[in-house]
């Protein structure tokens, strides 16, 4: 059920549509739409679930004669919606701004999403925290070494974190082999 403020028409930008299985229109059958806007001038979703499987990112910019600025791969392109199919919509990260683009999320929306991440990890950590402890138990009872390893990992932005899980290997397990797919 979705929760609507009084007075807001009935529309439902920032919402997700999901095509009842009898959509027998195969535009929109088995379609899941994110509604980009929606007001009293129209609608504009984005069919996120079905990608087209003979087109990729570098394939499009060179279509449209469009050098990128740096390296990318070989990102998906996916189904917008069956009207103007002429045309395009580029989701991205906030740190880009044009004349032509359209907020589809809130600076505030932001920041609730940040505390409710935030929120329900440090539940999380509470919650599982007796079993974390037998996990680490465990590993230190079956073998020697550190019981947690540290990783770096890129996240959003390019930026770089350090995530500490625990060892699931033995210490030195690829000493011998060097680094080797499972």
């Amino acid at each position: 059920m979705i929760n609507r403020k009084k007075g807001d028409g009935g529309y439902l930008p920032g919402q997700l549509l999901i095509a009842m299985p009898g959509m027998e229109d195969p535009r929109f059958s088995q379609s899941v739409i994110y509604l980009c806007a929606h007001n009293e001038d129209g609608a504009m979703g984005i069919i996120v679930n079905k990608v087209i499987n003979s087109l990729n990112f570098a394939e499009l910019l060179k279509q449209m004669d469009i050098v990128p600025g740096h390296s990318i791969s070989n990102l998906e392109i996916h189904f917008g919606g069956p009207v103007d199919a002429g045309r395009g919509v580029v989701l991205h990260s906030t740190d880009y701004e044009s004349k032509e683009y359209l907020d589809i999320i809130t600076e505030y929306q932001l920041i609730i999403k940040r505390a409710g991440d935030i929120f329900l990890a440090i539940t999380a950590l509470i919650l599982f925290f007796p079993f974390n402890l037998l996990i680490a138990f465990l590993v230190g009872v079956t073998s020697s070494g550190k019981i947690l390893y540290k990783q770096v990992r890129v996240g959003l932005n390019g930026e770089t974190f350090v995530l500490i899980k625990f060892r699931t290997m033995f210490d030195n397990s690829e000493k011998t082999t060097g680094p080797i797919w499972a």
